[in-house]
Order: structure tokens, then sequence, then C-alpha cells
């Protein structure tokens, strides 16, 4: 809890010295973060949830006319203990359930930074998004549900391990030329390293990319998930239309190796293809709607007894704008999915309100 709160100091003391800059170079620091609680109905149960409440601070520092300096850190506090819908609020280490384990009052999301030079792109270090999250990410944008299908978030961790989510140690490259994107990661952990690439190009209101990650498996790992190989790789190809109040996405995964905790401590792997759509409408000023589908099925059941295992959920949902960032949601998601012990998915209806704020400093 020191160490968190020392390091948001120490950049948040930084501000001094922006505000006392006079001259060239020029520097920003944006604090931002999100309030979001929600009641939800689930299971013949209604509970009191957050959902995903963070904070973060983004430093820019512009070195030259070409050269800029960036940092990121941002963490998820928690208020309220309690179940979680929102896959993105899922932790770097939760392979394993703990039931012991206490929660932190701030829990890391990103720490990293790096340089930016005009037309030799951006190279960064430490935990953040990788880039098939650049290509995966498009479907990634319910209020509460989504993220089920695209092997992002995989084994309900935050894919840190993995590079597919926020990747632990890792190095990205991104750049672009004309309307092609390109970015590049490699994950270093001392005795082996994982690595990612993704390719998309953008044409007015469309774009489509498609990203590839692999990643070698920890020796921890491998001692309690069953039958998993040397390594995993994840392969996504995504399409994205947003124009005026109009946001169609759509994305296709293969998981060479998807992670189903099949008990308290005991988790299975095997390969899987995924299919994930989000769509987005804005009614009016004050009202977006959201619609989608998150499906996922096996492979090849032979690899295991999986029965009739499948990931179905039906999403919807309505955001209703009392201001820019301040809107209160209602979502729904009826789950027609079957585990591979036989058990069915939970339908969850929840009302909540979101407050996002942002305050730069600059010079």
């Amino acid at each position: 809890m020191k160490k968190h709160l020392l390091t948001f100091l120490c950049i948040i003391g930084s501000i001094t010295l922006i505000e006392a800059q006079t001259e060239e170079p020029t520097s920003s620091l944006e604090f931002y973060g999100k309030f979001s609680v929600q009641t939800a109905i689930f299971d013949n149960q209604i509970e009191l949830q957050e959902n995903l409440p963070k904070l973060g601070l983004q430093l820019d520092h512009k070195i030259n006319e070409d050269l800029a300096f960036i940092i990121n850190l941002e963490y998820r506090y928690h208020i309220i203990d309690g179940e979680v819908f929102n896959n993105d609020a899922a932790s770097p280490d939760e392979f394993i359930n703990d039931p012991f384990k206490e929660i932190e009052p701030f829990e890391q999301r990103l720490m990293y930074g790096g340089f930016s030079y005009g037309k030799w792109g951006t190279l960064t270090v430490g935990k953040q998004w990788g880039v098939y999250y650049d290509i995966a990410g498009y479907t990634d944008n319910f209020t509460v549900f989504g993220g089920s299908a695209t092997g992002v978030y995989t084994g309900g961790t935050d894919g840190g391990w993995k590079g597919t989510g926020r990747a632990d140690k890792s190095i990205v490259y991104r750049n672009s030329f004309g309307n092609f994107n390109i970015g590049l990661q490699t994950q270093l952990f001392g005795k082996y390293e994982n690595y990612g690439v993704s390719a998309e190009y953008a044409l007015n209101s469309w774009k489509f990319g498609v990203a590839y990650n692999t990643a070698k498996i920890q020796d921890g790992v491998k001692e309690f998930i069953e039958d998993i190989g040397n390594t995993t790789d994840n392969y996504v190809a995504g399409l994205n239309y947003s124009h005026k109040d109009l946001a169609i996405t759509a994305a296709v995964t293969y998981n060479d190796d998807e992670f189903i905790r099949i008990g308290e401590n005991e988790i299975i792997s095997f390969a899987t293809i995924g299919y994930e759509l989000f769509s987005s409408f804005r009614a009016s000023k004050n009202i977006e709607i959201q619609a989608g589908i998150n499906y996922m099925d096996d492979v090849d059941s032979n690899d295991h007894d999986l029965g009739q295992y499948h990931l179905l959920q039906w999403i919807g949902g309505l955001n209703y704008y009392l201001q820019d960032n301040l809107y209160i949601h209602s979502s729904i998601r009826l789950d027609g999915s079957k585990s591979v012990t036989g058990a069915r998915g939970a339908d969850v209806f929840l009302v909540g309100f979101t407050y996002d704020f942002s305050k730069v400093f600059s010079k």
C-alpha cells in the first residue's frame, strides 16, 4: 500500500515541474480515473458491486520537435468486494483461487515508459497493453460484459503472463506508414520469452487487422494445468466500422490453448475458436444502445471429455448520459453457455452509474 502511494506521489509531484516550465520542451500530465458501481441480479440474488474503478497518470514530455518521453501508470482501486462481471477487471494472478487472500486496496494495471520519435515510431517497456489487443480490443467495448471469446483474458487473468492482454515485462514497438499500422512485441522472463505481432489497415471509417501471439508455458503453470504443452498460440482477425453515431466491430479468434477452470483448483487446456460482435448506436445526445454476442467452442472434443461445452452470451446495454462523462448504465447478459462439468451460465441484469474524470496539466 505504501509503495503504491509513494509511486503516485512521485509522479503527481512532477506537476510542479511542469507548471514551472516556461520554455520548450513542453510537457503534459493527465490525471484520469473512473468511479463505477452497480447493483446486479443473478443466481437468485441481488448484490452491490463495483465495475472497474481505476486511477491513472499519463506523462508526455516533449524533448524536441520529434522526440518525446512517455510514461503511464494505472491502478484499479477497490471499494466493494463482490462478483466481477467485467473481464477487464481481471488481475495478473487469478489462475487459482485463494480464499484467504486479502484484497489489496490498489492493484496495478499498467506501468510502462518509453519514447516516441516521429516517423520512427514508439518504443515502450513495462506492463502495457500488448499488440494482440490492438486487434482483439476492437470488440472489448461493452460497459460491463464482453471480452470472453477473444483469448485476451486467458484463464481468468489479465493476459499479462501470456502477452495477449496487459503484457508483463514487455517491450513493444508500434509505428504507422500511411494507412498501415504495425506492432511488434516481446516479453523477456529470463528463462523464456514470448512474442507478438499485429498489422492493421485503416481506410475512412473502416479498420481491418490481424494479430498473432505465441507464449512459452511457465514451469509453475505446467504443474496445475492438465495436458498443457510447451507453447500456446493465439490468432485474431478483426473488422471495425465506426461512423458518426454508429459503431460495429467483429472479431474471430483461434486459441491454441484456452484455459478453463473445472474445479476450485483444477484447470484444463484445449484449442478453441471464438467469435465476438459488438455494436453501438447513439440514438440521441443522451442515449447509447449496445448489443452483441460472445461465442466460443472447442475445436476437437476428442482432446478431453468436454461434453457439450460451449460459451454463448447475448449482451445488451443502455447508457443514459447526464453529461459526456457521467452516465447511468443498464446491462443484461443472457447466458446459454455450458461448462465442461455441465453447469449452465448465469443470466445477469444490472443497473449502475459511472463517472469518468480527467484533468490535464500542461506547460
